[in-house]
């Protein structure tokens, strides 16, 4: 199978975050995502929440490409 670089932005910023769901720490470089904002999802009576994408043409959320 084909690598791929992957974007991530939120709580997968973390090396924490990434080592505990991928058991190691992927190379990886700052990026931007240009076309969405980022925001935050609460959905009142559920125990989900967190940051999410949505399409907005003029903004762009900061995060990082995973290489490998």
């Amino acid at each position: 199978m084909k690598d791929f670089p992957l974007f991530v932005f939120g709580t997968l910023l973390f090396d924490e975050i990434l080592n505990a769901l991928l058991g190691r720490i992927p190379r990886k470089i700052p990026a931007k995502l240009a076309g969405y904002r980022r925001v935050h999802i609460h959905r009142p009576g559920r125990k989900a929440k967190g940051p999410a994408l949505l399409a907005s043409e003029k903004s762009v959320v900061d995060g990082l490409l995973l290489l490998n």
